[in-house]
């Protein structure tokens, strides 16, 4: 590996890291992924067929994913403990972090925090008429 590699990977140019060419982006930062303006409804576009998003979601609060027959999402609680509300009734509850839940294509939910500290919820949608 080139002793620059590592370092060129490092540095943001936008809060992204590009590929060699200039023309991808391997990497966002925090700021970028949060930031929100300017984003799609389901995040950050993070390759053709994929967006993620970050959401803080207080204590009480709630975070609605609506229906979308051309998605699936996945929804990953990276800090916090939250219940999930399935349209369809099914109930879920994370009662700790590091926890997946897989949304399918036509279902939407509402994941709510019920923790008395701001839960982390990462969202990959991926589009599904892509693959």
């Amino acid at each position: 590996m080139h002793p620059n590699s590592r370092q060129s990977i490092l540095q943001l140019r936008d809060h992204r890291a590009w590929d060699r060419s200039g023309l991808h982006h391997v990497a966002f930062s925090r700021r970028y992924l949060t930031a929100g303006a300017g984003h799609a409804k389901d995040g950050v576009q993070v390759c053709e067929e994929a967006a993620f998003s970050a959401q803080g979601l207080l204590p009480g609060c709630t975070l609605t994913l609506e229906e979308d027959k051309g998605v699936k999402r996945l929804v990953s609680v990276a800090v916090g403990k939250v219940h999930v509300q399935l349209d369809g009734g099914a109930d879920l509850l994370a009662r700790v972090a590091m926890v997946v839940f897989k949304i399918g294509p036509g279902v939407g939910c509402v994941v709510a925090n019920e923790a008395d500290i701001t839960a982390v919820v990462h969202v990959t949608t991926l589009m599904l008429d892509l693959f």
